[in-house]
């Protein structure tokens, strides 16, 4: 008989139950009619008492009043995200502020948003700061400098590395601004910094002119940035060598300096540096390294080191690795054995299946739970006869190892055996396991466990949201609906996945009442309630609009940009305006946020007049209003916005490189990876060629989307 368990059959009940409760909870909140804009009062913050309702009086005046930041005192600073949230009107008020206020903390707080605004105009109050006498602010005067891509204050930020009195902090931070800048002129002094070893120089500023040198890649030629790399892997510097191992793979530079370096870096002491040489020269892929890893592979002990070493030699070519691969499953240490058996179902070879079916007669049973999950991620039908005899063993961790490799390779075939053995099993890590492998294959059987797993605290809002979010059928919605409900009060990445999952079905109308009455709740922060604002505003509910126009008053700022995407989703023109002033007045990264929102819109008249002013924003603004048009365009002319994203990743300034390379990384380019390798197929540069590599490695599935030792873009 099928166990079963209280909440069996009554998600719907429980879903209405919350959905007519949570109002009459909340202050029975009334909604009118949907057409009125009359309640707005009901939907105003609550007022500020204390410090923070002097914080917020400055916010208010900073756009027209210019003195306001010259005798403000840091306690009544509003914070920086909520200046940086005012965009260019800001710029006047914080340009008189950092000039006249005395108050050090006060200046270093406005140089941090000035840097964050990354306009232009800021530069001639940001040049003059480099001489504060306070060491803090002259070091965000260089990241704002560096952010804005100023050629012209090279000079000036010599003057700061060489000035000796100047800290380390503000010297390693000159120099590295120097490569962000672009300024090619500097380059054969940073690569004397790099290459001096005196006891005087520290480390710091060696990897500060390692990492101004990366930035400067584009200009480089290919002799100074291998010359750059070869001093780097040379060092004694664990952190320079990591750098130049990770951008030896990115240009995948073969000449044999750089190998040599890869080489006798193989066996360091720090792991990510032997992780990553090994990396760099599977990506390399040349002929004369394969001899070194070999002699590596037999020695390794490490689970890391074993399994990049194999793909390197596989992606080599090498037809030596299965054999080699063969002989640490004899090792005496069981440990190897089963790393040696976990790397044979990594590299996904049937050729492997002889291998791995003896390492099922090994004594330990750690080793044949290995190559069990090995022989299932083969991919393989062979490997049926070697599992289903293991489906009677009284050994239970090999025979839930089993079912699960059987079910994999079968493609849901024993379904029906884990919902009857393991989905209620006496063992809860059981039975999520088996909950989550029901809903990989999209069986409605893990619905209800996995709902109660999460419910009893086992299972995080990541799992239940990643293991539902993609099931077809409607039952999904109530278990994450409620899920969300639960878990607003303690925050996380997995609360949105759980929102978004909620998004991508059709919503019965207890649904949607719930998430309206979810918004209602004051104790919410802004951050809880944009996701659902934007949700709501993508089903067009036309019964919060009420709330929409009272949001669009929000003092968070980004909370009226969600209720503005909200309105213009029901062709209100006064949405289209807040969304497109944010896109072009707005500070970059708040950018972002409008292009995805401007993409998402769906109602055809507004989504024609946005058309028309994306291509305006194309022409006589910065480039980070460039790139968030041509990003938000795609959704109109994907080869023309994909065209200007990909002409801006040879910028030499490195900020607007990382904009279009963040832009080109988005999942929604995914249906646009052919322009991006086509880019590939067609572009010549080493330096280039290894940024189309990562973009479209990020926005092809199923692929590795990042190694230990991130490099800069």
């Amino acid at each position: 008989m099928r166990k079963t368990n209280r909440f069996e059959g009554r998600w719907p009940l429980v879903v209405g139950i919350i959905a007519v409760a949570l109002p009459m909870v909340t202050g029975a909140v009334v909604w009118g009619d949907p057409g009125q804009r009359d309640q707005r009062s009901l939907w105003k913050d609550p007022p500020l008492t204390g410090r923070a309702a002097k914080k917020q009086r400055v916010l208010d005046k900073i756009p027209g009043d210019p003195s306001v930041l010259v005798n403000v005192r840091y306690e009544h600073l509003p914070a920086t995200h909520d200046m940086t949230l005012l965009g260019k009107a800001a710029l006047p008020a914080l340009e008189r502020g950092l000039t006249h206020n005395v108050k050090p903390a006060v200046r270093q707080r406005i140089a941090w948003v000035l840097t964050d605004l990354a306009d232009h105009h800021s530069r001639r109050v940001l040049r003059a700061a480099l001489k504060d006498w306070n060491s803090t602010v002259r070091r965000q005067a260089v990241q704002g400098l560096a952010a804005m891509g100023d050629l012209g204050a090279e000079k000036l930020l010599w003057q700061r590395y060489d000035d000796p009195e100047e800290t380390e902090s503000v010297r390693t931070a000159a120099i590295k601004a120097l490569g962000r800048i672009g300024a090619i002129k500097s380059a054969p002094r940073l690569l004397r910094l790099l290459a001096d070893k005196k006891d005087k120089l520290s480390s710091g500023t060696r990897g500060a002119a390692l990492q101004g040198l990366w930035d400067l890649r584009h200009r480089l030629g290919t002799k100074a940035l291998r010359r750059t790399l070869t001093l780097a892997l040379a060092s004694d510097d664990a952190y320079l060598n990591t750098f130049a191992a990770a951008g030896a793979a990115e240009v995948r530079d073969s000449s044999p300096a750089v190998r040599r370096g890869l080489i006798k870096r193989l066996r360091h002491p720090n792991a990510d540096v032997r992780n990553l040489a090994v990396y760099a020269l599977g990506e390399i892929g040349h002929k004369g390294s394969v001899a070194s890893l070999r002699k590596r592979l037999s020695s390794a002990r490490s689970a890391r080191l074993l399994n990049n070493i194999a793909f390197a030699l596989r992606k080599m070519g090498d037809p030596r690795v299965m054999d080699l691969l063969g002989g640490l499953l004899a090792h005496r240490l069981a440990i190897i054995r089963l790393n040696a058996a976990y790397v044979l179902g990594d590299i996904g070879d049937p050729a492997a299946m002889g291998l791995l079916a003896k390492a099922l007669k090994d004594p330990t049973d750690f080793v044949r739970a290995s190559a069990i999950n090995a022989l299932g991620r083969l991919g393989s039908r062979k490997a049926l006869p070697l599992l289903t005899p293991l489906l009677t063993t009284p050994n239970l961790s090999l025979r839930v190892e089993a079912i699960f490799a059987l079910n994999r390779l079968t493609q849901g075939g024993y379904n029906n055996l884990i919902a009857k053995d393991l989905l209620f099993h006496k063992r809860s890590s059981i039975r999520k396991m088996a909950a989550v492998e029901l809903a990989r294959h999209k069986d409605i059987r893990s619905i209800r466990p996995l709902a109660f797993c999460h419910a009893k605290g086992r299972c995080s809002s990541w799992t239940l949201a990643r293991s539902l979010e993609d099931m077809p059928s409607w039952r999904a919605t109530g278990p994450l609906l409620v899920a969300y409900s639960r878990t607003l009060s303690s925050y996380s990445s997995g609360t949105n996945r759980l929102l978004r999952g909620v998004g991508k079905r059709k919503l019965k109308p207890g649904h949607r009442e719930l998430l309206r009455s979810l918004l209602t709740i004051g104790k919410w922060k802004p951050t809880q309630r944009r996701p659902l604002l934007r949700l709501l505003g993508r089903l067009k509910d036309r019964s919060a609009r009420g709330a929409y126009w009272g949001f669009l008053e929000s003092r968070d700022r980004l909370t009226r940009l969600n209720a503005a995407f909200a309105l213009a989703n029901q062709g209100y023109g006064r949405g289209r305006k807040v969304l497109l002033n944010a896109l072009t007045q707005a500070a970059p990264r708040i950018k972002r946020g409008a292009a995805d929102l401007l993409r998402s819109l769906t109602h055809k008249k507004i989504r024609a007049s946005v058309h028309t002013e994306l291509k305006k924003a194309l022409r006589g603004h910065g480039p980070d209003t460039r790139l968030a048009a041509a990003y938000a365009l795609t959704q109109w002319d994907a080869k023309a916005g994909v065209k200007i994203l990909l002409g801006a990743l040879g910028n030499p300034n490195r900020r607007v490189r990382h904009e279009a390379a963040y832009y080109l990384m988005r999942p929604e380019m995914r249906p646009h990876r052919e322009l991006v390798a086509k880019a590939l197929a067609v572009q010549k540069s080493p330096v280039l060629r290894g940024t189309l590599r990562r973009i479209l490695r990020q926005i092809t599935p199923g692929t590795l989307k990042k190694i230990s030792g991130w490099v800069t873009l």
